[in-house]
């Protein structure tokens, strides 16, 4: 048997599951993706962030090349983009079984493992990546953000959630890196109370939230960040503040191993390259006292 049914197979991975998972799981929505960091074999790249400049001049006169220039300055970084991955196996008796009965390959283990790298992906762009399990490789949106509305505000109280959103986008403009929207980020406990946060004088709560964020503002929910907290992420089409780094986006290989292709198991692997980039830390505001 050759591996070219289970090379389509990988193709019908990427068309029938791992697109709608991605849509569920929701990391990827933080930030855009870096349009110049794409192609297989990717393993670093170059970040630029640019320092920030004086004020503007105001003047009658029309300004010489010198007048108020700036020296401009940035800081490089080459940074390593991580691998997702998962591989299973799956018995060639039973494969064999399942494409003489044209059963579907959504029923074989790689749907799970598909799922497993996507909760891992989740997981590492708000929380970051410990190799060792101590020492951060690299932070993400949630334990890198340099700004915390700490102050207690749980969403079991009408209003609260309000005062939380407005009282982030304080802290943010303090910092000169307040944004046109937000996008808001839920552990699904509090998402849920929000949901059902109504007053008779005030109305449903989550509308009012909804304007607060934005005209391109949006609430998500992730089982990524912990009960009674959440995230606000600024929408930054630009990639002034944050970015993703991803290559390669969600591959899978399907086949059996070619010293003994007859008889050996049917082994696949789903991978993706992934990387979230901090370039302004105190344009992420995390909320941690929502409970």
């Amino acid at each position: 048997m050759t591996n070219a049914p289970y090379s389509r197979a990988g193709e019908y991975y990427s068309k029938e599951f791992i697109t709608p998972l991605r849509e569920i799981l929701v990391g990827q929505k933080a930030a855009v993706t870096n349009p110049y960091c794409k192609g297989k074999g990717i393993q670093k790249f170059t970040i630029t962030t640019l320092g920030t400049m004086s004020a503007a001049t105001v003047s009658y006169k029309i300004p010489s090349p010198d007048t108020n220039a700036d020296d401009v300055t940035a800081t490089e970084a080459s940074v390593d983009i991580p691998i997702f991955s998962k591989q299973w196996k799956l018995d060639r008796m039973k494969a064999d079984a399942y494409e003489r009965q044209g059963t579907r390959f959504d029923v074989i283990d790689g749907l799970e493992a598909a799922r497993k790298v996507a909760e891992e992906v989740d997981d590492c762009i708000f929380n970051g990546w410990t190799k060792d399990g101590t020492n951060y490789e690299f932070e993400g949106f949630y334990n890198g953000a340099d700004n915390d509305y700490s102050t207690a505000s749980h969403l079991s109280t009408f209003g609260n959630c309000v005062k939380a959103v407005t009282g982030a986008k304080a802290l943010a403009s303090a910092d000169t890196c307040k944004a046109a929207s937000y996008t808001l980020f839920l552990n699904p406990q509090e998402y849920e109370t929000l949901e059902a946060s109504f007053s008779s004088t005030g109305g449903w709560e989550i509308d009012v939230v909804r304007k607060l964020l934005g005209p391109a503002g949006s609430i998500l929910e992730t089982n990524a960040l912990t009960a009674g907290t959440g995230l606000m992420c600024p929408v930054d089409p630009s990639r002034q503040y944050i970015e993703f780094l991803n290559p390669v986006s969600y591959a899978v290989d399907l086949g059996f191993d070619s010293r003994q292709p007859s008889m050996s198991p049917l082994n696949g692997t789903v991978a993706t390259w992934v990387r979230p980039v901090i370039k302004h830390a105190n344009a992420l505001i995390k909320l941690s006292d929502l409970a």
